[in-house]
């Protein structure tokens, strides 16, 4: 085998038969590899344990050619994808996801990376904190119409999550399956799906454009933010304790937590009878308008009457 350096970095490149177990070799003895050229096929899967990181200064596209998880990110965290295409070639019949996330440690970075055809959810954060506090910038996340491209913990505790999605877009599926993710923040996103469950809270939502197939949006959990986002579709407020104010922009918000739809019912009827009153309001005042114009020419016509009367008097003295 001849391995090339860059920096210190050792590069795996498209004149290897397997990418993963070049890359499987080089982490014993490094922390971080270069991927270099258009098309390199994993053909087995990678261990990225802690600290370590495969990045690209070009883009690169690593293609799946097994079945399973491309990637695994060990539990010890801080391990770091940069720069990188990772397709899982589901059309060939492929199944698997591309990384999973063991639980413990957390920090992980995903930049400029893009995930698509994935039989299984392209990044699977599954157990309570995997992916604690991990963060993805500037990423393409493209999931397909039954899976997503991201799929967080179905619960964990309020001290896990801590993720940031900022700057990301998605595609052609459901980019992110936030499920019961706690304490995470999604900004300036451009997904093409997203859901939620209701074991979610804390989630902060600023600047998004949320594309969504579906007639409603459910936003589900409590204690959630969300502040100048666009919607495509009508949203649907199904717990209480979540923060949508008139900044964010859709096709109309309707309330499914009983308290919520009475308050938003009792609000729509004080809002209708404020509307009315107000109409009666300015009838009231175009009726004193006309009167008082009447009145005002009735007056004037006295006052030109007694002038007239006075005119006349005089001429007879």
């Amino acid at each position: 085998m001849t391995i090339k350096y860059d920096f210190d970095s050792p590069v795996v490149d498209s004149s290897h038969w397997d990418a993963g177990a070049e890359i499987n070799a080089i982490f014993r003895d490094h922390d971080n590899v270069r991927v270099a050229g258009d098309w390199l096929w994993v053909r087995s899967q990678i261990r990225q344990a802690p600290y370590k990181e495969i990045y690209a200064s070009n883009p690169t596209n690593l293609l799946k050619d097994f079945n399973g998880d491309m990637i695994i990110m060990e539990k010890g965290g801080f391990q770091s994808l940069r720069g990188i295409n990772l397709e899982g070639q589901v059309d060939a019949g492929r199944t698997g996801g591309l990384v999973y996330v063991e639980a413990g440690g957390g920090w992980q970075k995903f930049e400029r990376v893009r995930v698509v055809r994935s039989a299984d959810p392209c990044v699977k954060m599954h157990q309570p904190h995997a992916g604690h506090a991990a963060s993805f910038t500037n990423c393409e996340l493209i999931g397909t119409p039954t899976m997503p491209a991201v799929d967080l913990p179905l619960d964990e505790p309020t001290t896990g999550g801590l993720r940031r999605f900022i700057s990301c877009k998605g595609g052609g599926g459901m980019s992110i399956r936030w499920n019961g993710a706690k304490t995470s923040m999604m900004a300036f996103c451009d997904t093409f799906g997203f859901s939620m469950n209701e074991a979610s809270m804390y989630g902060v939502f600023i600047s998004n454009r949320f594309a969504i197939v579906a007639a409603t949006l459910p936003l589900k959990g409590l204690e959630h933010s969300f502040q100048s986002n666009i919607t495509s579709s009508r949203v649907l407020i199904s717990t209480p304790g979540t923060w949508y104010d008139g900044s964010n922009t859709d096709a109309g918000v309707d309330y499914a937590f009983p308290r919520f739809a009475a308050a938003s019912k009792n609000e729509l009827e004080k809002t209708e009878e404020q509307m009315e009153e107000a109409r009666k309001g300015k009838e009231r005042i175009a009726k004193a308008m006309v009167t008082l114009a009447a009145e005002e020419r009735k007056g004037e016509q006295k006052r030109h009457k007694r002038f007239i009367a006075k005119v006349n008097a005089s001429r007879h003295e």
